[in-house]
């Protein structure tokens, strides 16, 4: 073979295996692009799904108002959340439970990629805890002896906190503070009105030292502050509550929201994953 036929083999070699690498890399692009269209309407649906949820939960009525002020030089704020207490701990917002369990339901049943968790803000010693960020503070209902306790479980760093309480149906003539172990640890205030209309308050520092444990008693309720622990216990009568506290700025915005994980939405072929934070506030 001459040379010329060598140089055209080789050309020819050379241009066939050209036109298979590029139908290759063609093919190879061609599935990688579909890949991420794929990729980016999975997004898309995991978005408008999770956003569509968090509004639709967000409207239900949990029966607590929540207020947030903030002071805008300082980033410091403000929040209370209200509610009247008058049933034990079963009876305990059951509308709202119900609708959140319907709720649930109907969404599982229609797509089966979501998946609620409805233990976490219903179960047989806890209902309805709200977390409040950046500061971690739970805000939640337990149940002792099937009576609905408020319980508010806080760090250290919040400088002043409180009730303020309304008891249409009850005598209140003081505030008693039984147990005391005053300090500097924490502000504590109780404003109280009963049957009669007449206020009485108490603002004490406290010390929330190890084993320290102040008790308050306002007509027949009970009010206990120890170290990272709130508690108000109803003594089964109609109470109208306002827990109030202090936030010092943690370099965020507050905001107020349902445990993490009260569902979950998981896209298995495409590694797409959220597990939820329902903000309420």
């Amino acid at each position: 073979m001459n040379n010329k036929g060598i140089f055209f083999t080789f050309g020819a070699l050379f241009l066939a295996m050209l036109i298979l690498a590029l139908s290759i890399l063609g093919t190879s692009t061609l599935n990688q692009a579909n890949l991420r269209l794929l990729e980016a309407g999975s997004f898309a649906r995991v978005y408008s799904l999770d956003k569509s949820l968090q509004r639709v939960i967000n409207n239900l009525d949990e029966g607590i108002d929540i207020l947030v002020i903030t002071n805008n030089d300082t980033g410091n704020s403000n929040i209370t959340l209200s509610e009247t207490l008058d049933t034990n701990f079963e009876a305990y917002n059951t509308e709202f439970l119900t609708n959140i369990e319907n709720l649930a339901s109907f969404i599982e049943s229609d797509e089966e990629k979501i998946k609620f968790n409805l233990s976490l803000i219903n179960n047989e010693t806890e209902k309805v805890p709200l977390i409040i960020k950046p500061h971690n503070i739970k805000y939640t209902h337990m149940m002792k002896n099937n009576e609905n306790f408020i319980v508010v479980y806080f760090t250290e760093s919040i400088p002043s906190l409180g009730f303020d309480l309304t008891l249409p149906n009850s005598q209140v003539a003081s505030i008693d503070w039984q147990n005391d172990y005053p300090g500097s640890d924490v502000t504590f205030y109780i404003n109280a009105t009963g049957q009669n209309g007449i206020t009485y308050s108490l603002e004490e520092g406290l010390s929330l030292a190890e084993g320290d444990v102040n008790k308050f008693k306002v007509g027949p309720t009970f009010i206990t502050v120890k170290e990272g622990y709130l508690e108000l216990d109803r003594a089964n009568t109609l109470v109208q509550s306002t827990f109030g506290a202090s936030l010092p700025y943690l370099n965020d915005m507050v905001t107020v929201n349902y445990p993490e994980g009260l569902y979950k939405i998981n896209f298995t072929e495409t590694g797409i994953f959220i597990n939820s934070t329902i903000r309420v506030l």
